[in-house]
């Protein structure tokens, strides 16, 4: 479990240092402060800077660009280099490695991922048993010729690297990623398969308890359905027939994609963006105590955005009921002077933030 975090140079998160992390931790702002970047940096981080995470964050951002067909070699370099700016602070790929992407715990270097956008030349070299094979080598300027001289992102965790190449398909990584869930303001697409891993397991039961907060008649949950896509269909009491968990509402959707991946989590990491979407405020506070429970138990620390008052009073009340200390904590985002910076709120305090009504819509 993270106890700090820095991150620096990703989106608009130019430095951003938070000390003293616990279990669960709620982030709120005004819109377009970093809150979902924050949360997106995490993915990131737990995934050690995999191609698919940076992939999965930019397709749903609505900032990756395919190529046309038949577009030439200059075109395509063109578009995969303008996909791959968004991630950096201004929207800049800096070649020169002042702006590199930073994402871990302050006090230990050699759990910090870096990933920089550098330029490299492909190099054969003979291994001890004199087998030739290509390495990539890190190039300050193009003096090997504009032919030779590729880009890529260099990703660093600790003192491992590797250079990924812009622009072939390579899913190269630097460390073996932690476990780590996502949950977006849109249904989960692998709900099934988190289903799949504990089914016949007593988890089952944690699932239906959790689905029970918005509709108590709920009696049993499973899969149905065949290679194209499966669904959800429940068995609630006193129909003679089960139906469609989709057909019950956004919000059993909602908890059930927050409980499935929490339980699948176990010594990993879980953000949940926008906690509110689709939950009315009355099962707010009954969740998050089935949050805080789950996370002690599966060892998973979670990182959740809001932007609802409601939401933060009901993660106050909940957290008064825990018997942990620094269960939970209140991270509030703010811009000063153009750049982003935290406010922590513990259980002794969250209570005056709460009544001083904090501005975060």
């Amino acid at each position: 479990m993270l106890d700090s975090i820095i991150i620096s140079n990703y989106r608009n998160l130019k430095y951003l240092e938070i000390n003293d992390l616990t279990r669960v931790n709620l982030i709120v702002g005004q819109n377009n402060i970093g809150k979902t970047a924050f949360l997106e940096a995490m993915l990131i981080y737990a995934e050690r800077g995999s191609k698919d995470s940076i992939h999965e964050i930019l397709v749903n951002r609505g900032e990756w660009t395919t190529e046309p067909e038949n577009c030439s070699e200059r075109v395509y370099r063109q578009i995969i280099l303008k996909n791959y700016s968004g991630l950096f602070i201004n929207r800049h790929l800096d070649f020169s490695g002042q702006n590199a992407i930073l994402i871990g715990p302050k006090e230990y270097l050699d759990e910090q991922l870096v990933i920089t956008p550098v330029k490299y030349v492909e190099k054969q070299v003979k291994d001890e048993n004199g087998a030739l094979y290509f390495t990539r080598e890190e190039v300050s300027h193009e003096s090997h010729g504009p032919f030779d001289v590729d880009y890529g992102l260099k990703v660093s965790f600790g003192t491992q690297s590797i250079i990924r190449p812009l622009f072939t398909q390579n899913n190269l990584q630097v460390a073996e990623p932690a476990t780590s869930y996502f949950v977006g303001n849109s249904l989960t697409a692998e709900l099934d398969d988190l289903w799949d891993n504990i089914t016949l397991t007593d988890l089952e039961n944690i699932v239906i308890e959790a689905l029970q907060v918005i509709d108590n008649s709920i009696e049993r949950l499973t899969f149905t359905g065949d290679e194209k896509g499966r669904k959800a269909i429940v068995k609630v009491r006193n129909l003679p027939y089960p139906v469609p968990l989709r057909s019950m509402g956004r919000g059993i959707n909602r908890v059930l994609a927050i409980i499935l991946s929490l339980v699948n989590a176990s010594d990993g990491y879980l953000m949940i963006d926008e906690f509110e979407d689709s939950l009315h405020y009355s099962v707010q506070e009954s969740l998050w105590q089935m949050i805080f429970y789950l996370a002690k138990r599966f060892n998973v620390q979670i990182f959740a955005t809001t932007h609802s008052l409601d939401s933060i009073k009901s993660f106050e009340a909940a957290l008064s009921c825990t018997e942990e200390e620094e269960a939970g904590k209140l991270i509030r985002l703010e811009s000063k002077n153009n750049i982003i910076t935290a406010t922590c709120y513990n259980s002794e305090n969250l209570n005056q933030a709460v009544t001083d009504l904090l501005e975060i819509r």
